[in-house]
């Protein structure tokens, strides 16, 4: 019996730290690739008013019910949101994997358009992280295509639009996915950790891969005047 109560007590305990990891709060940091957002207020425990070191203002506003799920609010001072490739009224979602706590906002469709990393470290900190990463992603080929950390949209602006097709398709060959289109099939096919499996539908993606290639998606689908180059690489895989 006592067996019995003390694992429940556990399980309600963990569902608390679910939803605590799930909550913005004060003094939280989020880093999007481009600039560092402090949490200043959580109003009335559903408002969130964030700025960054200019002082534009990020603000959220808590979905009731919903753990983990705000919505992109307009802000006190501006007319528009301070990150790009977003709208007021969009989906942000507070999502944590592991070690990662991250904001992921969504279009109305739902899929991914930019991310907002929770870290301790300060600007400078978050800065050198991010070049450190692009130096890793030039020294090896095959860890190009590890990303187990969650990516941001300046990170992926250095790539031109071939480049991120195959950063995208390079995420699903970490899994053994086989691909219909012989580019793919020929890039991947000289890795040697690429093994193709049998069924692409048994493969199951982490929630920082999901998002990653949602997020190089949506970097593949702007429009021309906002990528780094332009390329007539078609797009018939994933």
């Amino acid at each position: 019996m006592r067996k019995t109560t003390f694992a429940i007590i556990v399980l309600c305990l963990c569902s608390l730290c679910s939803i605590e990891a799930q909550t913005v709060r004060k003094g939280n940091k989020f880093w999007d690739g481009y600039t560092l957002y402090t949490v200043q207020e959580v109003r009335m425990d559903k408002y969130v008013y964030m700025t960054d070191p200019h002082g534009a203002e990020l603000t959220l506003e808590k979905t009731e019910g919903q753990t983990g799920e705000y919505t992109l609010l307009p802000s006190r001072q501006a007319d528009e949101p301070p990150i790009r490739h977003a709208e007021f009224g969009w989906r942000v979602q507070y999502m944590v994997y592991e070690d990662a706590h991250f904001l992921v906002v969504r279009k109305p469709s739902g899929v991914a358009m930019h991310t907002l990393i929770r870290t301790s470290n300060d600007l400078k900190a978050c800065e050198q992280l991010e070049e450190l990463r692009l130096m890793e992603q030039d020294c090896d080929e095959g860890s190009k295509y590890k990303y187990q950390y969650v990516l941001t949209n300046k990170f992926l602006d250095n790539f031109m639009y071939p480049q991120l097709r195959f950063m995208r398709n390079g995420i699903l060959a970490r899994h053994g996915y086989r691909f219909s289109t012989p580019l793919m099939q020929e890039h991947f096919s000289q890795m040697p950790w690429y093994k193709p499996c049998d069924d692409n539908s048994a493969i199951k993606l982490n929630p920082i891969e999901q998002v990653n290639i949602e997020l190089i998606n949506s970097q593949e689908a702007l429009p021309s005047s906002e990528r780094p180059a332009e390329s007539d690489v078609d797009q018939s895989d994933m």
